[in-house]
C-alpha cells in the first residue's frame, strides 16, 4: 500500500514537471524594443524586433505579443497572431508592430489592479497561422512608474535599441524575404479582447476580441490533465487488485 501510494505522489510530481517544461521551452532569438522607449500610459507604442523570425520553418508566417507581470501573470494577448507580412520591416529585418492598445486601456484586461505598474516582459512569439509552433521569441522589458504626473499619467521606460539594431522602417509590409512572400494575408487569430467600456479600434494584424492565451499553452494544460488522471486511474486500480490478494 505505500508502495503505490509513493508510486502515486511520484507520478503527480512528473505530470507537474512535464507541464512546466512545456510551458518553459520557448527559444528566445533576439531583442523586442519599444518606440518610443519613453512615454506614458497614454502613448501609442509600436514594438519593433532585433531582426527575423526564424526561416526555418516554411509553417512560420505568423507572429504575436504577450505581456507578462503585474496584473497578468499567465500572461495575455497585446497583439494577435497576425501575418508577419502585414508589418513593415527595418533595415536588420525586424517587424514594427504596433500595440492594440494604451498602457492604460490595456490595464483594463489585468487582475486585480487598476493600472499597470513595476517592471513587465513583452515576448513577440514567432508562430505558424493555426498551428501553435512556437519557432522563437523575441523578449523585451518595460517599467512604469508607481508615482502619478500632474497630468494624472503614469511614465513608462524601456531599454534603447543599440546602433546595431534599426527600428525605423525601410520597408511596406511584406517587402522583404521571410515575410510570408508570395503566400496569403490571413486574416488575425487568438486576438486581443476588447478592454471594458472600450469600443474596438483594430490596428491592421491586430483583432478585438478574442482568447487571452496562446493554444499551444492551452494545449499543453490539457495533455498534462488527461497524463495525471490516467496516471492516478492506474495506482488506484493496483491498489484495489492489490487488496483483493488473499494474505
Amino acid at each position: 500500500m505505500r508502495r503505490i501510494a509513493a508510486a502515486s505522489v511520484l507520478a503527480v510530481i512528473a505530470a507537474g514537471t512535464v507541464l512546466i517544461s512545456t510551458s518553459a521551452s520557448a527559444t528566445t532569438v533576439g531583442d523586442l524594443y519599444l518606440t518610443p522607449a519613453k512615454g506614458n500610459d497614454n502613448s501609442v507604442i509600436t514594438v519593433v524586433t532585433s531582426g527575423p523570425c526564424p526561416k526555418d520553418d516554411k509553417n512560420v508566417k505568423n507572429i504575436l505579443v504577450i505581456i507578462y507581470g503585474r496584473g497578468f501573470p499567465q500572461g495575455q494577448n497585446v497583439v494577435g497572431n497576425s501575418p508577419l507580412a502585414i508589418y513593415p520591416r527595418t533595415a536588420t529585418g525586424g517587424y514594427r508592430i504596433p500595440l492594440q492598445y494604451t498602457l492604460a486601456d490595456t490595464a483594463k484586461l489585468a487582475k486585480g489592479i487598476s493600472a499597470l505598474s513595476g517592471t513587465y516582459r513583452l515576448e513577440a512569439v514567432c508562430r505558424g497561422p493555426i498551428r501553435p509552433v512556437d519557432a522563437g521569441r523575441f523578449v523585451g522589458t518595460f517599467t512604469v512608474a508607481n508615482k502619478v504626473t500632474s497630468a494624472g499619467l503614469r511614465t513608462y521606460t524601456a531599454p534603447t535599441a543599440p546602433s546595431s539594431v534599426s527600428v525605423t522602417p525601410t520597408t511596406s509590409p511584406g517587402s522583404l524575404a521571410g515575410s510570408n512572400p508570395g503566400g496569403t494575408v490571413n486574416a488575425p487569430t487568438q486576438s486581443v479582447p476588447t478592454p471594458q467600456g472600450l469600443t474596438p479600434t483594430p490596428i491592421a494584424g491586430s483583432a478585438a476580441s478574442g482568447a487571452d492565451t496562446t493554444a499551444a499553452s492551452s494545449a499543453s494544460i490539457r495533455w498534462a490533465v488527461v497524463v495525471l488522471f490516467l496516471i492516478v486511474a492506474f495506482a488506484i486500480w493496483r491498489w484495489r487488485v492489490t487488496r483483493r490478494q488473499p494474505k
